[in-house]
């Protein structure tokens, strides 16, 4: 993805989020066809909108193992926030970018890869 797109973040998940975010992520990409794996949330499940050149791939309900990014959130958890008390959202969302830009590729491999997702590359 350019540095030019820019992704807003929202607090909340329903369908209507789900849907903006779809119909960005496939005009960012209008020339792939793009598989996009989500846990079982009832906002991933509606057909009506997900774009032409993209597929849903919904993962079976109460298998969080099989989401490789809860294994990232694990991480994340155990490494940035583990027994901590943070003054502020401002103090929350820093330390969130320092865990994440802390996080090597070897770490995100080992941790999310799948055999089945390191297949595909």
């Amino acid at each position: 993805m350019t540095g030019n797109k820019i992704f807003a973040v929202s607090h909340k998940c329903d369908t209507i989020r789900m849907y903006y975010f779809l119909k960005m992520i496939s005009q960012a990409f209008p020339d792939d066809i793009i598989v996009h794996v989500c846990d079982s949330a009832s906002w991933h499940k509606n057909p009506e909108i997900v774009p032409d050149n993209m597929m849903i791939v919904n993962l079976p309900t109460g298998a969080p193992e099989m989401n490789p990014m809860e294994q990232i959130w694990r991480e994340i958890r155990t490494v940035g926030f583990s027994n901590v008390m943070l003054p502020s959202l401002a103090a929350v969302l820093n330390r969130f970018a320092e865990t994440v830009r802390s996080m090597s590729r070897d770490t995100v491999k080992c941790i999310s890869g799948r055999k089945s997702i390191l297949q595909c590359f």
